[in-house]
């Protein structure tokens, strides 16, 4: 991967390379902290499944090996199985990069209702995660928040491109294993240390169609502290 001097020395310019940091800073912080945002309302929504996953970080934090300290280690957010099934889902349902745009440099051939089309080069093509995600022929009952959905079992059946959270192929998401862990260190310290509930629901808060898929506003989160033995 090029570094910020390899850019410099290949004759980028001042705003191209604004353009390089925004994306860095943007892509590696906005996702990360609207797809927590998501997945606590979801966990606050389903208390059942926000105590799967508390049992499982409590696991965690009570081997000695795993978080000496009351700190997690690296090889502990490996294990947190069910915390990233929940995630995983989460970002099924409210992927942030809920629409990815690429104009096509080279003519391509697609198989549409058993037709094949032609897709000339120089066509702006739009690919929506948000919908792909909630095609009912890989995803039964695609509304309902369910993180089985992403056993390795479940997974094996799916075509690879039907989940789309960190894009796919080549140009998928460099960061996404730094994003998962960030995302399960942030999941693992709130749910250990609280349990969560929302006066709201689904439908109270309007989705907004921005750069990334923005709330209209913030959920309303209820924090009750948990007293550790």
């Amino acid at each position: 991967m090029d570094t910020l001097d390899d850019l410099v020395d290949d004759g980028v310019s001042d705003e191209e390379l604004v353009h390089e940091l925004n994306a860095l800073l943007f892509g590696g912080h906005e996702t990360s902290a609207t797809t927590i945002h998501f997945f606590f309302f979801l966990m606050a929504l389903h208390p059942d499944y926000q105590e799967s996953c508390r049992r499982e970080i409590d696991q965690v934090f009570e081997d000695p090996f795993q978080a000496p300290d009351g700190n997690l280690t690296f090889e502990a957010l490996a294990g947190l199985k069910y915390v990233e099934r929940c995630l995983l889902e989460t970002m099924r349902l409210y992927p942030s990069g809920f629409a990815i745009m690429r104009n096509l440099k080279k003519s391509l051939t697609i198989d549409y209702e058993g037709k094949q089309v032609n897709v000339p080069a120089g066509t702006n093509v739009v690919i929506v995660p948000w919908v792909i995600h909630r095609n009912a022929d890989y995803y039964p009952n695609p509304a309902e928040f369910d993180p089985d959905r992403f056993l390795p079992e479940e997974c094996a059946k799916r075509h690879p491109y039907a989940y789309l959270a960190f894009s796919a192929g080549p140009r998928n998401c460099i960061g996404w294993k730094f994003g998962m862990n960030e995302m399960k260190t942030v999941a693992a310290y709130v749910l250990r240390n609280f349990r969560l509930s929302t006066t709201d629901k689904l439908e109270d808060v309007a989705l907004l169609p921005n750069v990334t898929l923005t709330p209209q506003r913030d959920y309303t989160f209820m924090f009750e502290k948990r007293i550790h033995k």
